[in-house]
């Protein structure tokens, strides 16, 4: 789990604050006897009037697992594919095949996907550009796995695993846990990148890694 602040920092929760589509109702924060739960209210955009064909057809068994099967189909045709361009093609293209569901739904599902993307792609570039440093001074200078981080973490970079960074250096107070994740994940993903490529080689080759 990522800390709060973090999450915070990096606009994971932005959407929510620009478009929440719950609010506190006005009238109802008048009533001192009222939870703030029960003070919540949808905000009125015809949607919901007619209640008995929103619920027909918004929570119909088919409905939901064409929704299912949207978000699963477009996670596996992009799956590598982190170009909004391409996710757009195949989000029109695999609606086409979702006709008992609410393009309101379908919308919102494309709009949650697109922004997981954004942010894993901040943390996949983030944590190559660490792994991609430690493995420099490591095949190119010759130092230790150890010594290596301590530098990456004395340049003082600006990464969002910093948290990662500190508790590996902090294991070797905790020898008895055994090897650290940033440790592991080095020796088999990146330890046997080739020394002799260039830097953009395997940076590429990190970059697939992580």
């Amino acid at each position: 789990m990522y800390p709060p602040d973090t999450l915070e920092e990096n606009g994971y929760f932005q959407w929510l604050e620009h478009d929440f589509e719950w609010y506190f109702d006005p009238v109802y924060c008048n009533f001192a006897h009222l939870e703030d739960y029960q003070r919540l209210a949808l905000p009125n955009t015809g949607e919901y009037m007619h209640w008995e064909d929103y619920h027909n057809t918004c929570s119909t068994l088919r409905s939901e697992q064409e929704f299912v099967y949207f978000l699963e189909t477009l996670s596996s045709k992009t799956k590598r594919k982190r170009i909004e361009r391409v996710v757009f093609y195949h989000a029109v293209k695999i609606a086409k095949e979702c006709t008992h569901i609410f393009t309101t739904l379908l919308h919102t599902g494309y709009s949650e996907y697109l922004w997981s993307i954004r942010f894993d792609k901040t943390w996949y570039e983030d944590f190559a550009c660490i792994y991609f440093e430690i493995w420099k001074l490591i095949a190119k200078q010759k130092m230790s796995f150890k010594d290596a981080l301590d530098q990456v973490k004395e340049k003082g970079m600006c990464s969002l695993c910093r948290f990662e960074l500190e508790a590996e250096l902090d294991n070797d107070q905790q020898w008895w846990l055994g090897p650290g994740p940033m440790t592991r994940h080095y020796n088999i993903y990146v330890a046997e990148i080739d020394e002799n490529l260039t830097d953009a080689e395997a940076y590429k080759l990190v970059m697939e890694a992580v």
